[in-house]
């Protein structure tokens, strides 16, 4: 896994919680914890980064996902605001994930591994399938919920179907 996701979620403790607390997080999660942007790193260090950040708050591990999505929105745009170059709304993001934000993540990080998304407006919002090995679905949520926010307009998405639920994909209905 690329290290600016690592770098994303130390960044969203640190602003929520402090230092310290991202400190103590990583000697309990057992993992080196020194992530650079452009690093490759063990899925699993993620993991358990996660799994320590839960335990802490005591929540569950897709309500981190979806805090960590959420508020790692604004770090990614902060960070990357050419990547937003012409898109003025969330469902614009959602449309363009493939074909403008994906390739451009790749050129940033060689050898990403970008989740698949497959999107189609509805009457009330959007349809997004989310495809990855990772099964990060609630981290798509969450960033889903954050790219809502960055343009104003608050969404809620609800998974109608989830690979974690034993469903054959992850399909989330997105309104706002």
């Amino acid at each position: 896994m690329k290290g600016v996701l690592f770098s994303v979620v130390e960044q969203v403790v640190i602003d929520r919680f402090g230092e310290d607390a991202w400190d103590g997080i990583l000697e309990r999660s057992r993992v080196e914890g020194i992530y650079t942007s452009l690093g490759d790193y063990p899925d699993s260090d993620l993991i358990a980064i996660v799994q320590s950040i839960a335990q802490t708050l005591n929540v569950s591990v897709p309500d981190v996902l979806v805090l960590g999505g959420h508020d790692g929105f604004g770090v990614l745009a902060s960070r990357h605001p050419r990547l937003l170059d012409g898109l003025d709304r969330w469902q614009d993001v959602l449309m363009h994930l493939e074909d403008i934000i994906h390739p451009e993540v790749h050129k940033i990080y060689a050898g990403a591994s970008a989740p698949e998304f497959a999107t189609e407006e509805t009457a009330t919002g959007m349809l997004v399938e989310y495809r990855s090995k990772r099964q990060l679905c609630h981290l798509a949520e969450g960033l889903i919920r954050g790219t809502g926010d960055h343009f104003g307009t608050p969404v809620e998405v609800s998974h109608t179907s989830c690979i974690q639920n034993g469903d054959e994909r992850c399909l989330l209905e997105v309104t706002g």
